[in-house]
């Protein structure tokens, strides 16, 4: 490595601190505005403008523009977070922007059409709305049948149902008949009704999510997925996903959750090529699953080829409820297997998890900054990549953030890149405890950057060590992972056994470097006074 660049991050190291604010992988974020709850509902919007960057969606339904809780939609540049479209609910207590999800173009100018949900308007009668991705004009409005249907609950784009190559469109609408609900397919091409798929139980909510999945037997007809989370055929609210052929509307498979109140099918979503068989894949949510505590919640990801279970996910935090909302994310590490996005809204401040859709271990973990903010209440995957760093890209939304007024929430875009890995080689101290050190940040030009170390000694001190290269030598009964090109000596180590490391990564490291960290913590209780982290490399994009 060149002299000048080796000095600019022993630099960059040397002017570190004890850093307090989470450092994560973020790459904008947008707030609404007071009471607005931005990112009740969030969606990829597909290619909305003209720059080739996938763009984003948000739904505001408490936002007053034309009356109280009118709602908003708004179309956001993937690119620079700057607002495109946004539109309005007509009357108060509309609630436009509810539900929102992307369309494909569905008049073949190149732009993606989108949709937003109202299921209040019309005295809980319900409509969604279809608009112009050049213009943000609008092209169709649909309305319940009936006047409590609350049609708009869930919108989607359905895929090409009926195979005259215009993507078609499905809204929820769960609860008409007192709580039955019906999922209604609309044609993309003329908005006529291709046809209204009902539930084989009642009082199910069917139609409480929808979303299309692709042609999964190879027809050339877009299969769809409807949630039903109330449904009790086997037991109480144990719920159900069922997923319905394009062809005909029958129902292929259906999916039912295992226990008494565990709600599954209260989010769906296409998962993506999660296995690597090149038929997508489907994720569903059941948040009241109660493996990690009561209502702790667990996401599904099923394949769409044999209807077999190829990851479940848990929440490990009472009344987290993880699983509300899924998404499928596109390949975020490069090893040919598409990942999956999960939120968790109800625990603290809220979280939503990537994880690899190889082994189901967690790639990304990101949180709120509140407590209450309801982090994870919605998440898209962009399913490309908005800051050309390679890899494909994920958005959160907050309803009760409060950043920028009570409840004004917002939506945080994240690179799903991830320099960071855990190379293990760690060393027990006192108690039998091994000290866990990650890594936070972007290390790319001007970022901030972050090692944490937990589960430490307390109150002791800590010697860090990074190297340009590894070396995994016996060293004080345990492994010395980097070769120490710079050390940081006696470093604190807090009341909570935690100590963290912050750094801005200089300009002009070149693409593909990699670096290594481990730190040593004085522990009178280990064999050799000493326990060591894991090992942690990090590899500039």
């Amino acid at each position: 490595m060149h002299c000048l660049v080796r000095l600019a991050i022993a630099a960059s190291f040397l002017a570190s601190n004890s850093a307090s604010a989470q450092v994560t992988n973020e790459v904008f974020d947008v707030d609404g505005g007071s009471g607005d709850r931005m990112g009740w509902s969030a969606s990829r919007a597909g290619l909305v403008d003209a720059d080739l960057v996938p763009d984003l969606i948000v739904g505001s339904p408490r936002a007053d523009v034309n009356g109280t809780s009118s709602g908003t939609a708004t179309v956001l540049s993937g690119a620079t977070g700057l607002v495109i479209h946004a539109v309005h609910g007509d009357l108060a207590s509309d609630q436009l922007g509810f539900s929102v999800a992307t369309l494909g173009d569905l008049d073949g100018d190149g732009r993606s059409e989108f949709i937003a949900g109202a299921p209040f308007a019309g005295g809980n009668r319900g409509a969604a709305r279809v608009y112009d991705g050049a213009t943000g004009g609008v092209l169709g409005t649909f309305t319940g049948d009936g006047p409590l249907d609350e049609l708009g609950t869930s919108v989607g784009g359905a895929g090409d149902v009926n195979n005259d190559t215009v993507p078609d469109i499905i809204i929820g609408a769960p609860e008409d008949s007192g709580g039955d609900g019906y999922a209604r397919i609309y044609s993309g091409l003329n908005g006529s009704e291709i046809r209204t798929l009902t539930p084989p139980s009642p009082g199910s909510s069917f139609g409480i999510s929808v979303a299309g999945l692709g042609d999964l037997d190879g027809d050339g007809f877009s299969e769809v997925v409807v949630g039903a989370f109330l449904d009790n055929t086997n037991g109480f609210s144990r719920g159900r996903a069922y997923v319905f052929a394009g062809i005909d509307g029958s129902i292929m498979h259906t999916f039912e959750g295992a226990a008494d109140f565990d709600w599954l099918g209260y989010s769906v979503a296409c998962a993506g090529l999660v296995d690597g068989d090149a038929v997508p894949d489907i994720a569903v949510g059941a948040y009241g699953v109660d493996v990690g505590g009561d209502a702790s919640g667990r996401a599904y990801v099923y394949s769409g080829a044999d209807w077999s279970e190829l990851l479940t996910v848990d929440g490990n935090t009472v009344n987290e409820n993880l699983g509300w909302s899924v998404d499928g994310v596109g390949d975020t590490d490069g090893d040919g297997f598409g990942d999956v996005l999960v939120g968790s809204p109800f625990g603290g401040a809220g979280r939503a998890l990537v994880v690899s859709g190889a082994d189901g271990s967690t790639l990304h973990e990101v949180h709120g900054t509140g407590a209450g903010d309801t982090f994870g209440r919605s998440v898209l995957g962009f399913g490309g990549d908005v800051n050309a760093d390679g890899h494909p890209d994920f958005a959160v939304g907050a309803a009760l953030d409060d950043d920028a007024g009570t409840s004004s929430g917002s939506i945080v875009v994240y690179s799903g890149h991830q320099p960071w890995e855990n190379l293990h080689l760690g060393l027990a101290g006192t108690g039998g405890l091994t000290p866990q050190l990650v890594g936070a940040g972007l290390l790319s030009d001007g970022t901030a950057n972050q090692v944490q170390l937990t589960g430490a000694l307390e109150n002791t001190t800590t010697n860090l060590l990074i190297g340009l290269s590894r070396i995994d030598l016996p060293f004080f009964g345990g492994t010395l992972v980097p070769f120490p090109d710079f050390f940081f000596f006696s470093l604190p180590v807090d009341a909570g056994g935690n100590h963290t490391f912050g750094f801005t990564w200089p300009a002009g490291v070149p693409s593909g470097t990699s670096f290594y960290f481990q730190q040593w913590v004085f522990d009178p209780g280990a064999p050799f006074s000493f326990s060591a982290s894991n090992g942690l490399s990090a590899t500039t994009p």
